[in-house]
């Protein structure tokens, strides 16, 4: 009876950890789910550009406020009344994940997934989706077929291809995605390829280049198109890495590598 005596309070001892965890979890989450509350009372409000311009920076780098009053209007939360968050998350790198049900003031429910990130001292939201109604709500966009990849490559790998050759990536820095553009100037990316215009490399034409993607394109977490590959022409190969954001309503360029070997991470 000792041994099953001390098993049962080293079981008890473990559910109260648990019990900890959970209350950690959820007394940190607070804020976030606050927040979110907050910007759904704000649709209800009929406060639709106050709420977009409270939204994180990453979703309104993908999506217009015309385009968020749509979702909001679809989704019903422009009739919100209460949310209950069953499910949440948080990280060290200052996001947050909520899942739960949301109530609307005639009394209907919907399921909704929201995730958050951290700007300054408060959550913002960066995406909202519903299982119930998939592809509303500021979800991630389909990726391009072989056809679109090939095409966002080519525009990609010309621009680029113009910057060496004029030493001047100021044209380049033009069209690169807006959360980019943010991160870095045209005089930054200049410098990070200096050594490719030293090097005088010759990439005249490369639009017209044969393409190859290996291996297949992938979208990570936070919605990154990533492809790997290589445009093969009458000077040899050049071999890329190319990163996308999807910036409503195209796909945009937020990273490049380029060297004369296969580029793995």
């Amino acid at each position: 009876m000792k041994a099953l005596r001390i098993v049962l309070i080293v079981v008890v001892g473990v559910v109260a950890v648990i019990a900890g965890l959970v209350y950690l979890v959820f007394g940190l989450t607070d804020e976030a789910a606050e927040a979110t509350d907050a910007l759904f009372a704000r649709f209800a409000a009929g406060e639709a550009v106050a709420a977009y311009e409270a939204t994180a920076p990453d979703l309104q780098g993908v999506q217009s406020a015309d385009a968020f009053a749509e979702a909001v209007a679809a989704l019903g939360l422009d009739r919100f009344d209460r949310a209950e968050w069953t499910s949440r998350e948080i990280s060290t790198e200052g996001t947050a994940q909520l899942g739960g049900t949301v109530t609307r003031t005639d009394g209907s429910t919907i399921a909704l997934d929201v995730a958050l990130t951290e700007v300054g001292d408060e959550w913002r939201v960066a995406r909202f989706t519903s299982p119930d109604m998939p592809g509303v709500g500021g979800g991630l966009p389909d990726l391009p077929d072989l056809e679109g990849l090939e095409t966002l490559t080519r525009a990609a790998l010309a621009g680029f291809a113009d910057a060496v050759a004029r030493a001047d990536f100021t044209a380049f820095h033009a069209e690169i995605a807006a959360l980019w553009q943010r991160q870095i100037d045209a005089d930054q990316l200049k410098e990070a390829f200096q050594s490719v215009i030293d090097a005088q490399v010759d990439l005249t034409g490369i639009e017209g280049w044969r393409l190859t993607f290996e291996p297949a394109p992938t979208r990570d977490a936070d919605g990154v198109l990533e492809a790997y590959g290589g445009a093969t022409g009458p000077r040899g190969t050049l071999y890329f890495r190319l990163r996308f954001f999807f910036e409503r309503p195209d796909w945009k360029l937020i990273g490049i590598e380029v060297g004369d070997s296969p580029l793995t991470d």
